[in-house]
């Protein structure tokens, strides 16, 4: 009984474990697995903060722009409202009576 107890033994140590299934995580199966996921995952992550830097850069700019455009656009602006109040109050000062233009009765 011992010789066959020594040879079960003997045999259970000698044979190689089966391999195990590799086990791949598809996120859409046959087209893209976890690695290739992230990767893309990654890169949108920098086009969104590209994308975050460049608008805030573009407002800044126009902001700027715009104070800019105020600050030089501003004194003409009013000069030429101000004069243009002015001429509708003397216009207004100095109406012309309209007499009508015509006879009256069609005689």
């Amino acid at each position: 009984m011992s010789k066959g107890k020594a040879t079960r033994s003997s045999t259970a140590t000698s044979s190689t474990p089966a391999p195990a299934p590799t086990i791949t995580n598809d996120i859409l199966t046959g087209r893209f697995t976890e690695q290739e996921w992230n990767a893309v995952v990654e890169v949108e992550d920098g086009e969104d903060f590209v994308y975050d830097l460049v608008e805030t850069v573009v407002n800044g700019v126009l902001k700027v722009i715009h104070e800019r455009h105020m600050e030089e656009n501003l004194i003409p602006y009013s000069l030429d409202w101000a004069e243009q109040i002015m001429v509708d109050l003397i216009d207004w000062q100095f109406l012309t009576h309209d007499d009508g233009g015509g006879t009256r009765g069609g005689g």
